[in-house]
This record gives C-alpha cells, structure tokens and sequence, in this order.
C-alpha cells in the first residue's frame, strides 16, 4: 500500500482542526449576521410542511421525515444579492459543540418580496435523527448556522440562531426518544 507524503497528511490534519473550538460568532440576541459579507441572511425554520418563513421558536419540535428519522426545518430570507448561491448549513450542540447535523442546498434568489427580502419557497431539512451512539439530541440546545456562499465561494452572509431541540408531543414522541437519545 502507498502511504501519502507527511507533509500532506499533517497538511490535511491542521486544516481539520483549524476549525475545532472556535466559538460561533453572535450578536447580541444570539443571533445576527457577521462575516463580513455582502448580503443580508435571516434563517428561520417552517410550517410541518416544509413552507413558509417563520422565526425559530425557542423550542423547535423535531419533525418527523418520510425515511424514519427526525429533523428541523431550515428557510432563509435573503437580501442584497440575488441568483445561483449556496446555503451551507451546520447544527452543533451549544453545550459541547458537537456536530449534530451539516448539509448545504443551491438557491436560486429571484424577484424581492415584502421588505426587499428574497424567501425561498421550500425548506430544507436539518437531518438530526437517528443519532449516533452516546449523542444525544433530546432537550439539547443547539446553535444553527448558515453560511450564504456566492458561486466563486466567496461569503455573502453568515447567520446564527439558538433552538432546544424537543421531541413531538404526539403519537411520535416515544420514536422520537428512543431513535433522538442516542
């Protein structure tokens, strides 16, 4: 078997831990747009459908998806740029920076609506159940960042909120607890 020079390998190894302990950038409501970008973010999650815009509650209700697993939704305003960019999101808990969830979707931003925000019309789902082993999601507090990205990489926007994670109160629930604890 070839082995990769060291040089790469410790290379690759400090680019993976470049990004270990960093705390997440927030304002002063835990929220807020920060790196420097162009553009103008807000991240909100969705009806149980996966429409509409509506402002991430305090305690998001894990929904559950068509596969058997459970998972917020994620819907974004944007303002200040407009055609193909990228959302990239990730979700770690608060109290240990676990990642929990990571994903990104391609948005085409159109025609401005009320305030000159541009809303996409579906959601996306921020995966976070079945968990893997010893991590648990249940009442945990979790920080949801996205990262708008133009074509080249660049970033337009970067935007956090803060949710606890709570399992649904209906029929779904005891699934949700056994499949979400990890």
């Amino acid at each position: 078997m070839k082995r990769a020079p060291a040089m790469v390998v410790i290379g690759l190894a400090g680019a993976l831990l470049s990004g270990c302990g960093v705390p997440p950038k927030q304002g002063a409501d835990g929220g807020g747009a920060g790196g420097g970008g162009t553009a103008e973010l807000a991240l909100g999650t969705a009806q149980t459908d996966g429409t509409g815009f509506v402002e991430m509650p305090v305690a998001a209700v894990l929904t559950p998806g068509a596969q058997g697993g459970f998972h917020v939704w994620l819907s974004y305003r944007v303002r200040g740029t407009s055609g193909a960019v990228k959302a990239a999101h990730t979700v770690r808990r608060e109290s240990d920076g676990k990642l929990l969830s990571r994903g990104e979707r391609r948005l085409e931003v159109g025609a401005v609506g009320e305030g000159g925000w541009w809303q996409s019309d579906t959601a996306t789902p921020a995966f976070l159940c079945p968990t893997p082993l010893g991590v648990s999601v249940i009442d945990e507090h979790a920080v949801f960042e996205v990262r708008l990205l133009a074509e080249d990489g660049s970033e337009l926007a970067t935007q956090q909120v803060k949710t606890q994670l709570v399992c649904p109160a209906d029929g779904q629930a005891a699934f949700c607890m056994n499949i979400c604890k990890g």
